[in-house]
């Protein structure tokens, strides 16, 4: 039923803005729009698939045939809709009020009044994970330490920023920052290049997975919920 829904929704959007013609002219000429996810590994990425794997399947009927393309995560994919490089991608819901209402780092450019929610996927939780070894068991202990805070073009980054700054820790002077990419964070602590990572993730995640998966021991934090959503 959900599957259904998400498909009409898609549909109805699409030939609601890219089309102001009769349904017979609909069916005559194929729709090309492409679903802005996020790293290969991530979450974000497979749920791209999925909805364009839902929407393929009967393109026949629609005439709208969709295609995913890997991105940095929800900022990347937000600026991506509004230059008109993306019909669609997928974003935190966070980021995307934060854009609406010309927030954060949307400040300078204003209010992005044009962006539409089109539908929700699932929650999405702000988990700090750390080596046992580090000594850190909350977010306070993370002062002095090695910390990935994510890429800059993912909503995560913004998350992490967030999380620290409001523990009182300044993010440039306070840690050993890194900015890599989330999928790479578990390999990193295996290696003992950084202490701790932060990740906006639903669960389960193959990234917190792969955390567990070495023999440094490591411990997990959560901090708030939020929805992933796809966005117009």
């Amino acid at each position: 039923m959900k599957q259904k829904m998400i498909i009409a929704v898609i549909v109805c959007f699409i030939h609601g803005l890219m089309f102001n013609a009769a349904p017979a002219m609909l069916q005559a000429e194929t729709a090309f729009v492409t679903i802005g996810s996020g790293d290969f590994n991530g979450v974000y990425f497979p749920a791209g698939l999925a909805i364009a794997k839902m929407i393929n399947a009967k393109r026949n009927q629609h005439g709208i045939r969709a295609t995913v393309e890997s991105t940095r995560g929800s900022v990347f994919n937000l600026n991506a809709i509004m230059a008109g490089y993306l019909e669609f991608g997928l974003a935190q819901s966070d980021e995307q009020y934060e854009a609406v209402k010309g927030l954060i780092r949307w400040a300078k450019k204003g209010p992005q009044k044009e962006l539409r929610a089109v539908f929700s996927i699932h929650h999405e939780s702000v988990c700090l994970v750390a080596a046992v070894d580090a000594d850190i068991n909350a977010i306070a202990d993370l002062k002095g330490k090695r910390v990935n805070l994510g890429n800059p073009g993912s909503g995560q980054y913004q998350n992490t920023i967030d999380a620290l700054q409001a523990a009182g820790i300044n993010p440039k002077n306070d840690i050993d920052a890194e900015q890599a990419r989330a999928s790479e964070a578990p390999v990193l602590l295996q290696e003992k290049r950084i202490d701790a990572f932060f990740c906006t993730v639903g669960h389960p995640s193959k990234t917190l997975q792969n955390a567990t998966t070495g023999e440094r021991k490591v411990r997990f934090t959560g901090f708030r919920v939020n929805s992933g959503s796809v966005q117009e």
